[in-house]
């Protein structure tokens, strides 16, 4: 089977390091290779990052780069056509999408590979137990397999649930011997260890700042571990820091993921980024977590209340901060037993349900886009402007959900039709609004934008245009 994973890395020193997408993707890649299966990498960004994983996975999977650019709606079938054909040529047996595709590469990937009939799977992340079933109602219909992470707590149990459903736990695969190992040849002991994951400057910066009061809360009780990406500035860390922490404190290079996981394991706090990822990943192995927050969503209030008592959101090493620390660092790691049920094992459990997925495109995500509201009788007038002709026949439909808009939602379409003997693809913008007020509004709205109104329906509160590409779109 070949393989094809289309993900995003931000990894820059300075700023906000969003590599999670990157990494969750490489774990089940590199579970594939091990399993024989020939993987293809694509993501953006990845040149801003690198560890033992990235180096590891660049010795045995081929990573490979498609062109993309967001042009305006002038250029955008051109940048649509030369990424169709570079997926083409590549000849994926299944394309793995990253994250949610909202916009970018990970949009157009999905839609490519269901113009090309490939079967198409996400990877996400399901907040709690209802962010299942809106993952499942908002994106299935687009999604020929669908694999959803989170500890147990966040799992779903339904009596009938769809084969093309995947719940798994985080992607750990935890060593706390080699975590030992790593401990003590820092000079540590491990006893009450708070770990500090400074894969992102603004981490280390608040676990600095953090350390100072936290260690006078806790009377000089615990050690320090920095996982640093350039520890060779750990000398200048470490001496920034008051003498009592500082001769219970080390840095370390961030070493490979077991170890990486088994050090927080061991641990009784850990300080990282305000990722969903990260932050799970913790939770799982029974870790407190002090979250570094930068900006965008505070999704932590949506996750469920167990896991919510585990973590404290922060931009700053304040009162509240450290006294919330404190608090954190006298968990037992018994007291976390309910969050996860402690079953690893995820990147595995990926590439099963990969194996074991349909080589041809699922049928029943027409059925699925039919229960979103969009019937064949709501497309035709705008399929029949669209394609110059009303003698066609719809031979598949898929929607997804891209983003909220003033007064409803914004679904992506894709639609197969046949005119003919000739197949034409046609993709569709289609707006789902509140009131009929709404869609009159809206559609007296782009009279004289780029936009192209292909279908005004007030009854049906829908709205249906042309996707003419991505510079188009609604901001997020």
């Amino acid at each position: 089977m070949r393989v094809l994973f289309v993900a995003y890395c931000f990894g820059g020193d300075r700023g906000q390091t969003l590599i999670g997408v990157y990494k969750r993707g490489l774990r089940v890649a590199m579970e594939l290779c091990d399993r024989g299966h020939e993987v293809l990498f694509y993501c953006t960004g990845r040149d801003g990052y690198e560890d033992d994983l990235t180096r590891a996975a660049a010795s045995r999977l081929r990573f490979v780069d498609i062109p993309y650019s967001e042009e305006g709606s002038e250029a955008a079938a051109e940048v649509r056509r030369r990424f169709r054909d570079e997926m083409a040529r590549l000849e994926p047996d299944v394309v793995v999408i990253g994250e949610a595709p909202l916009a970018g590469a990970l949009l157009e990937g999905t839609l490519c590979a269901v113009e090309l009939g490939v079967p198409v799977v996400l990877l996400d992340n399901a907040y709690d137990r209802m962010g299942v079933y809106r993952f499942c109602m908002r994106h299935g219909a687009m999604f020929d397999g669908m694999v959803l992470t989170g500890t147990t707590c966040q799992h779903v149990r339904l009596p009938r649930p769809p084969d093309w459903l995947c719940q798994v736990a985080p992607y750990i695969e935890s060593s706390t011997d080699g975590a030992r190992r790593l401990i003590a040849g820092a000079g540590l002991t491990g006893e009450r260890l708070v770990t500090i994951l400074a894969y992102d400057h603004k981490v280390q910066e608040v676990g600095q700042a953090l350390l100072r009061g936290l260690d006078a809360a806790c009377e000089g009780a615990g050690e320090y571990l920095f996982l640093a990406r350039q520890p060779e500035a750990g000398p200048e860390l470490l001496a920034a820091l008051p003498e009592p922490v500082r001769s219970r404190a080390a840095v370390v290079a961030i070493p490979a993921d077991p170890v990486l996981f088994g050090v927080v394991q061991l641990s009784r706090l850990a300080i990282a980024k305000y990722g969903y990822m990260q932050v799970t990943e913790c939770l799982a192995l029974r870790t407190p977590v002090v979250a570094v927050f930068h900006e965008g969503n505070t999704w932590v209030d949506g996750l469920p209340m167990q896991c919510q008592r585990y973590v404290c959101v922060t931009s700053a090493a304040d009162d509240r901060t450290v006294a919330e620390a404190a608090r954190l660092l006298a968990v037992e790691p018994d007291d976390m037993a309910e969050i996860h049920d402690g079953r690893l094992g995820a990147a595995a459990a990926t590439a099963r349900f990969l194996e074991q997925l349909p080589r041809t495109p699922r049928s029943s995500t027409r059925d699925d886009t039919v229960q979103l509201g969009f019937r064949e009788a709501r497309l035709r007038g705008a399929l029949t402007r669209e394609l110059g002709t009303d003698d066609f026949r719809l031979r598949d439909l898929r929607a997804m959900f891209l983003r909220d808009v003033p007064d409803g939602a914004l679904y992506s379409l894709a639609c197969a039709c046949e005119v003919g003997e000739e197949e034409r693809l046609v993709r569709l913008w289609a707006r789902q609004l509140a009131t009929a007020d709404a869609v009159e509004r809206d559609a007296a709205g782009a009279a004289g934008s780029e936009r192209r109104i292909l279908s005004v329906s007030p009854a049906d509160r829908l709205l249906i245009e042309a996707d003419l590409g991505q510079q188009l779109l609604p901001v997020l």
